[in-house]
């Protein structure tokens, strides 16, 4: 099966994660491309299979001729008043996969569906904040994790000190963030964390902390491997990426899970409990004085991190996901 991987920017590596899991797991071999928007450092080790849209439409075209199926992520890198490039995917079959802010995906599904009258074969949400807050039709995806990767395996160190982890996608604040025009999904938290980092870390020095940002994808997984508590963000609501690789690697993690996304969770996993530990935004400080003085509890709370994963993010759960929709096209 030939897919074409579209997207803008590189969504966290998951046109490489999902061709990679598939071939893993699957009986059907996929041979991928992907077309992106720009050029960047993609921090991954296997990237022979990125094409850059640098303008080279016939390129393109002989690429989407190639695809027995046109893989969508968020928007594929189409200039908007290129209508040439638009009308090429017309009539092949199309998955068009969200991964961003609610609004924004709203707009990406009727910029390609309304202004460009492009049919779609499937539409995918990852099953996180967007889940929960885009209203449109759509089948609900896990995000892609291997839990049998070396590197996403837990190495249980029990530490002198609780070490902390924090691997942020952005170091801006709130009202950064907001200018740009996004919303809490794109917040890591970073100014509460760093303050808690201060103040645990700095002044009281009762954890050790890393906070991990620009390296290679597999090394930042290394980084992390060791470590005891893994914090993704307590802002959203919701949970990320970082949370499953903290959560497959057996550490305790951290994120705001809020009832609407736990309710969520448990009705599409069919499980009774989630293994986050919940902290709010505005009482974080107290809330990990709590987790603290659970400290010689620390290694069963990882295992149970693991544990979970396993029930509930087995390869096998993660390839039936993506198949059924793939075997359909």
């Amino acid at each position: 099966m030939n897919v074409l991987h579209m997207a803008r920017t590189f969504v966290a590596g998951v046109p490489i994660r999902l061709t990679n899991f598939l071939n893993k797991y699957g009986s059907n071999k996929i041979h991928a491309k992907c077309i992106i928007k720009k050029p960047r450092d993609l921090y991954f080790s296997d990237n022979n299979d990125i094409i850059w849209d640098q303008g080279n439409f016939e390129i393109i075209k002989t690429l989407i001729n190639w695809a027995d199926i046109i893989h969508i992520h968020n928007s594929p890198p189409f200039k908007q008043e290129k209508k040439e490039e638009w009308e090429s995917i017309k009539g092949k079959s199309i998955i068009l996969h969200f991964h961003s802010e609610p609004n924004s995906c709203f707009g990406f599904h009727e910029n390609i569906t309304v202004n460009h009258n492009i049919k779609l074969s499937a539409m995918l949400c990852i099953a996180q904040y967007q889940a929960v807050h885009l209203e449109l039709p759509k089948t609900i995806v896990r995000n892609v994790v291997d839990i049998d990767d070396p590197l996403l395996q837990p190495i249980y160190i029990k530490h002198e000190k609780p070490l902390v982890t924090y691997s942020p996608t952005n170091t801006s604040d709130l009202e950064q963030i907001k200018k740009r025009g996004c919303g809490e999904w794109a917040y890591k938290s970073y100014t509460e964390i760093m303050k808690l980092f201060n103040f645990y870390g700095d002044q009281h020095k009762v954890i050790d902390y890393k906070v991990i940002t620009g390296t290679a994808y597999e090394e930042h997984l290394r980084q992390r491997q060791d470590a005891n508590i893994h914090i993704d963000e307590f802002n959203s609501g919701s949970y990320h990426l970082s949370s499953l690789e903290g959560l497959s690697q057996g550490k305790v993690v951290i994120a705001g899970i809020k009832p609407w996304m736990k309710e969520f969770l448990v009705e599409f996993l069919h499980c009774i409990t989630l293994p986050w530990f919940v902290m709010n935004n505005d009482s974080f400080i107290e809330d990990f004085s709590r987790l603290l003085g659970q400290k010689d509890l620390l290694l069963e709370y990882q295992k149970q991190s693991r544990t979970w994963m396993e029930e509930f993010w087995s390869p096998e759960l993660v390839l039936k996901d993506y198949t059924g929709v793939y075997n359909k096209l």
